[in-house]
């Protein structure tokens, strides 16, 4: 036998077994790769039209998405469904409701919601994180996100789900943020009912905010306003490194003459009155972490009513969300040259920039609290007591998750 090994046909035989080790260990290594998918790291991009970037996983083909029709909605006069209103005499509550958080997050402050639910139009639902009520409770929600708990399969199989309770998938990041790991699976097919999320094709819209007209003339010494700005920009961040490079763009902006304070994780701490810290600049930078569809978040609702010009800079079609000349797009601009001398021409001119706060306090924002998460919440207990008129079904999650909806930052911006 030693001899056979060490003749010619020994060597062929080896060779043979060490290329069958090779494709076991290949075929292997591929099954893991379906089995350990892993959020963001394993998410692979490729381009399509008009620069927008589409998302898979390794190891899946992703169908292409479903046209889902865009609504005509704006993030101005949002109605919030009775919100802190009197309720309707005609409305029919049908009995009480638990709304039961399947996987939740720390941002999502379930206590705080529901001291606000008894406000809604709809007023006899609740929320709770008890996964023991999943049978029992008249909706279930999935928040998507990295850092939640994934699940690689339904709680329950598809034969067994209550075709009477909604499952609804919740979305508060943008796509590069979303945890990926299951939502391709055959598993989720035709379990989910509504989509809801701050973009503007959702099931149920749960904006970070809305601009809502004042009713009442603003009475302001804007001369005053003006005399306390001694600063320039100011930026206050807590993520660092993000897909919009909006760190790159900050420094862009200084090489070109406008300097930019930077507070929070990525620069000073933030100390003593908010407010007090920003009325001495004249600009304040709204940057998204992601150049995504509708993506406006609390970055540009939380500090609209300073008195101060935001600058917003991300994804979303603010001309179309967004009252205009009440903020800076710089993504109007060709360069982030151009947006610095736009910066510093409205910063030495007391009219143009007084003028410029006339027109944006004839609008008042209110942020994620408790506006934003009650818009999607007082609307999904609305539903939940009639599900038969709002029946839906969603084929795949990833139709929803990973339709093309985000871009990269042009080498100009």
């Amino acid at each position: 036998m030693t001899k056979f090994i060490k003749g010619t046909n020994g060597r062929l035989l080896l060779m043979v077994v060490f290329i069958l080790q090779l494709l076991v260990f290949a075929h292997y290594t591929n099954i893991q790769v379906l089995l350990d998918i892993k959020p963001v790291q394993d998410v692979v991009h490729f381009e399509g039209k008009h620069g927008l970037t589409y998302y898979s996983v390794k190891g899946k083909t992703i169908e292409k998405p479903e046209i889902e029709t865009r609504a005509s909605l704006s993030l101005v006069d949002i109605f919030l469904s009775g919100f802190n209103t009197t309720r309707r005499p005609d409305i029919v509550l049908n009995g009480r409701h638990t709304i039961m958080m399947y996987t939740s997050h720390d941002l999502l402050k379930l206590g705080r919601i529901n001291s606000y639910m008894p406000l809604c139009e709809y007023n006899n639902c609740n929320l709770t994180t008890n996964t023991k009520k999943l049978h029992t409770s008249s909706a279930v929600v999935f928040y998507i996100q990295l850092h939640v708990r994934t699940l690689e399969l339904p709680p329950i199989p598809r034969h067994l789900k209550n075709p009477n309770q909604p499952w609804v998938f919740l979305v508060r990041e943008a796509q590069p943020y979303y945890d990926t790991s299951a939502w391709m699976k055959d598993e989720w097919r035709d379990m989910f009912n509504w989509s809801m999320s701050y973009r503007l094709d959702s099931d149920i819209l749960s904006p970070y905010g809305h601009l809502k007209t004042t009713t009442s003339p603003v009475s302001k010494n804007y001369t005053d306003i003006w005399s306390k700005k001694t600063n320039m920009a100011v930026w206050i961040v807590s993520n660092c490194e993000t897909q919009s490079m909006r760190n790159k763009f900050v420094k862009q902006l200084a090489i070109h003459g406008v300097s930019v304070d930077i507070f929070g994780k990525c620069g000073k701490n933030v100390t003593g009155d908010i407010s007090a810290l920003l009325s001495k600049y004249k600009f304040y930078l709204a940057l998204e972490n992601s150049f995504c569809e509708d993506y406006i978040t609390e970055k540009l609702f939380s500090r609209y009513n300073e008195d101060l010009v935001v600058i917003a800079r991300g994804g979303a079609n603010y001309k179309e969300l967004l009252p205009t000349n009440t903020y800076i797009n710089a993504l109007d601009y060709n360069t982030t040259k151009e947006l610095a001398e736009s910066m510093l021409t409205l910063s030495n001119d007391k009219g143009a920039y007084i003028n410029f706060l006339k027109r944006k306090d004839k609008y008042e924002a209110e942020g994620p609290w408790p506006f934003g998460w009650m818009h999607g919440f007082c609307e999904l207990c609305k539903r939940v007591n009639d599900v038969d008129k709002y029946r839906k079904n969603h084929k795949s999650p990833a139709d929803f998750l990973y339709k093309p909806q985000c871009t990269k930052p042009s080498n100009g911006q």
